[in-house]
């Protein structure tokens, strides 16, 4: 099975879409023909580097991953229920949809206060030179996790 930038709604997807792949046939997941497809275990270290900002649910607290992937991140908004998370099993293993995340609190309360706030800025108002205090330990993380999806 192959999924598509169209399932993810995603500027950032479609661009890693654009770079990692020239196939083009039907998403069996949003049902777009003629676009550009991947297998979707190919997107496993770019879903496990936003992964990191969570913490599995060992209580079964929290939310599971697709919906917080739809309301911190604005993804999937077409996909159906049953197609998502058939989608996030395929790339992050069998039985994946059915755990449960919180955001990851392992840095203090500051880094679960300021997410929201960082999180909008970065989506909505200055991308590439946030205002606020930035974590450069994990930005750095990321940052070489951004340099080993563009090699490919």
């Amino acid at each position: 099975m192959f999924c598509c930038p169209r399932c993810f709604d995603d500027a950032t997807l479609d661009k890693i879409f654009q770079r990692r792949t020239e196939r083009f046939g039907e998403c069996l997941y949003c049902g777009s023909e003629d676009v550009r497809i991947l297998a979707p275990p190919e997107l496993l270290d770019d879903f496990e580097a936003v992964l990191g900002a969570y913490t599995e649910s060992s209580k079964g607290e929290g939310k599971p991953f697709a919906e917080l992937l739809r309301e911190d991140w604005q993804l999937f908004p077409l996909l159906q229920p049953h197609a998502l998370r058939s989608l996030l099993d395929d790339i992050l293993g069998s039985g994946f949809h059915a755990k449960r995340f919180l955001i990851d609190r392992s840095a203090g309360e500051t880094k679960a206060a300021h997410w929201g706030l960082f999180r909008e800025e970065l989506m909505r108002r200055n991308r590439f030179f946030p205002e606020g205090n930035v974590d450069l330990e994990a930005w750095l993380k990321l940052l070489y996790h951004l340099r080993m999806v563009s090699l490919r």
